[in-house]
């Protein structure tokens, strides 16, 4: 059997990132096995295609371990559309696995959090240590902290059978850039594999 030589991240690439990606859902096939991927294409489905070749790039950094193309540089925008030309393309080039990206949506996410409060006794303190009780009763209220979180779809398909081995539905709060997004969510999903048995 093939090592595996799928990487979805690398360690040492990712071990700065500090936006915080976690999955909501995720779906394995029963029967999938370590993934053993040696030549990996890379779809991102995002609103324009500026976003498309950013994001298709930045997975195929964080894929080490094995080749990877990014589907842009053989399908324009055009020829994306033609299912059938897509597919024959997709198969000139000889892929083991396909690993796709899918925007679902971004929530801007409005939380309070709750001013100082202590409820020891107040009793029997003198003055200074009573105003220290009560003044941020007065002057340090709760507040509200607004974060972004955008939703991806990820998935992976074994290839020339086109089957399904996995996808998840990730969470990203405020990613500073597109590539921070996707430096988080390769990592998230690196974990999320080892995790579920499909990365060694």
């Amino acid at each position: 059997m093939k090592k595996v030589l799928l990487a979805a991240v690398a360690a040492s690439l990712l071990a700065s990132c500090g936006t915080p990606t976690s999955f909501v859902s995720t779906w394995k096939d029963p029967e999938a096995k370590p993934l053993a991927f040696t030549k990996i294409l890379v779809v991102a489905f995002v609103p324009n295609e500026g976003q498309r070749r950013s994001a298709e790039d930045q997975m195929v950094a964080n894929i080490k371990k094995a080749e990877a193309i990014a589907s842009y540089r053989i399908l324009s925008k055009e020829r994306m559309k033609d299912a059938d030309a897509s597919k024959a393309a997709i198969e000139k080039l000889n892929v083991d696995g396909i690993i796709t990206m899918r925007w679902l949506g971004k929530e801007d996410k409005l939380e309070y959090v709750p001013g100082t409060s202590y409820y020891g006794p107040s009793y029997y303190q003198p003055f200074w240590g009573y105003y220290g009780y009560a003044t941020p009763m007065m002057y340090d209220p709760g507040y509200y902290t607004e974060s972004q979180i955008i939703t991806l779809e990820t998935q992976i398909f074994s290839f020339p059978d086109e089957k399904l081995i996995w996808t998840g539905h990730s969470q990203t709060t405020d990613p500073t850039s597109l590539n921070d997004l996707i430096d988080s969510v390769a990592l998230a999903t690196s974990k999320q594999l080892i995790q579920e048995g499909l990365l060694q």
